[in-house]
């Protein structure tokens, strides 16, 4: 943490009350943990670390959706008669143009440059506590992608959110109502709900989150492995053209070294034939000049002397 003002609001007591009075109160604490106002004080200096945090270095493909990066973690059985209730879009929830959130996370194609942050929890009673760390690390996101550098100038955060395995029965009801205050968390200025992102609330497959881990680390590698084999296969024709020109450049330069050498040589001989002419004009200078004295009447005397 290198500037405390970036957390100056969601650092203060206040504003944790807020989201634990928002969220949390009325259930247990084995339904929603709360947000504890000591352990969760930043200061200067402090060290973060998220779960799920990427940005897309290359777009291998115009179809490559967020759904299908994280299909190998969260639960798409969409035979399930349930199967709509275990992704909820906190951001459209209960509006008019609400729509399955499997839709949502099947349109929303990931490009150059995009960030994708989920926090990834195995109990069902942490999500608010999750939804703390995105709230920490959408504030910090200019610390981390500062907008004057070139390498993150043109970065968009295009969506998060929080995965949790569990009892699909208890996450269903923890999603529902988180879902239902979701719009009334904006009237409370939590950042979160205002920022505009798509907000997700995923349930996943019944493994560990260890084993989340590493399915997702196996498909962020085959991901890197496609932008490696699509940068080497768009290098390899400027590599031959590059390859070429230096061929063509190191020709020319002979060539044109050669043509140097003789015209050299020409302006060499030049020079020599000019100062030969210079040479044969004055020996005829001379020539006149004698001749013409030579013509010349004697002006020793006069007629009358």
């Amino acid at each position: 943490l290198n500037r405390i003002e970036d957390l100056s609001w969601i650092n203060t007591a206040l504003y944790r009350i807020a989201w634990n009075n928002m969220f949390v109160a009325g259930r247990s604490s084995s339904q929603l943990q709360g947000i504890s106002e000591e352990s969760k004080t930043y200061t200067l200096n402090c060290e973060f670390q998220f779960d799920l945090y990427f940005r897309i270095l290359l777009q291998v493909t115009p179809t490559m959706t967020l759904r299908g990066n994280l299909e190998c973690v969260l639960d798409f059985d969409d035979s399930s008669k349930e199967a709509s209730s275990l992704v909820i879009a906190l951001h459209t929830y209960g509006r008019e143009e609400d729509e399955d959130a499997r839709k949502q996370l099947e349109r929303l194609v990931l490009m150059e440059n995009d960030l994708v942050h989920f926090e990834i929890t195995q109990c069902t009673s942490s999500i608010v506590q999750k939804f703390w760390q995105l709230e920490t690390a959408l504030s910090l996101r200019q610390q981390m992608w500062p907008p004057d550098q070139a390498e993150s100038s043109s970065t968009r955060l295009v969506a998060m959110g929080v995965i949790v395995r569990g009892s699909k029965a208890v996450f269903v009801d923890n999603a529902i109502h988180i879902a239902k205050q979701w719009q009334l968390a904006k009237e409370a200025n939590i950042l979160l709900a205002q920022c505009g992102v798509p907000i997700f609330l995923c349930h996943a497959e019944p493994q560990t989150v260890c084993s989340m881990f590493n399915d997702v680390r196996t498909s962020l590698k085959e991901y890197r492995d496609d932008v490696v084999q699509t940068v080497e296969k768009h290098m390899e024709p400027v590599s031959k053209d590059v390859h070429e020109l230096e061929s063509n450049t190191g020709t020319m330069l002979s060539g044109f070294t050669k043509d140097v050498q003789e015209l050299k040589g020409i302006m060499r001989k030049l020079l020599q034939d000019m100062q030969q002419m210079i040479h044969h004009l004055q020996a005829l200078r001379n020539i006149r000049n004698d001749h013409f004295s030579q013509q010349q009447p004697y002006r020793g005397t006069t007629v009358d002397e």
